[in-house]
């Protein structure tokens, strides 16, 4: 089964009337909070607010990508300065994983880990990040797996009506 997210993942409670006006869901997995992000939705906020898509920049993802800058400015105005920035595209057992951790809204180095945290998908370590950020791994479980994260395959659901008619 594919696993392809891209999320923010934090122990700060994001301001519910944010989330709200972004018509981002609300996600609560032992303790942390999974904001699920979507490059549809995001495209919708960059125009609201200004963001050149195409402007030369870091962008974070799989298969989709988001404009690293959207995806700080998510974390503004939803009231998040400490969270780690995770992304996963798998399909069939193989695939790739990234992540950055922010503390403070500054980007900082992950603790215990040497991979390189290139903002696309090149193999960066979640755990890693989410320990980074307070996560415990409960026994038999792994970080990812302790807040759930397995469980959410796709975010898609969450953001249909932001998709662009092909069509047009």
């Amino acid at each position: 089964m594919a696993h392809s997210i891209i999320a923010l993942v934090t122990k700060q409670t994001p301001q519910k009337a944010a989330m709200e006006r972004l018509d981002i869901p609300s996600i609560v997995e032992n303790g942390f909070h999974i904001v699920p992000l979507d490059s549809n939705h995001a495209i919708y906020w960059e125009k609201q607010w200004g963001i050149d898509y195409d402007a030369d920049g870091e962008y974070f993802g799989g298969y989709y990508v988001i404009n690293i800058k959207t995806i700080e400015r998510i974390a503004r105005e939803i009231g998040i300065t400490d969270y780690a920035l995770i992304g996963t595209e798998y399909f069939g057992g193989t695939g790739k994983q990234a992540t950055r951790v922010y503390k403070h809204s500054k980007r900082t180095a992950i603790t215990g880990t040497s991979q390189n945290n290139e903002p696309h998908l090149v193999g960066c370590d979640i755990n890693s990040a989410l320990k980074e950020i307070g996560v415990v791994k409960e026994k038999g479980l792994d970080e990812f797996d302790t807040i759930n994260l397995g469980n959410h395959r796709s975010f898609e659901e969450y953001f249909f009506k932001y998709e662009e008619d092909d069509d047009e």
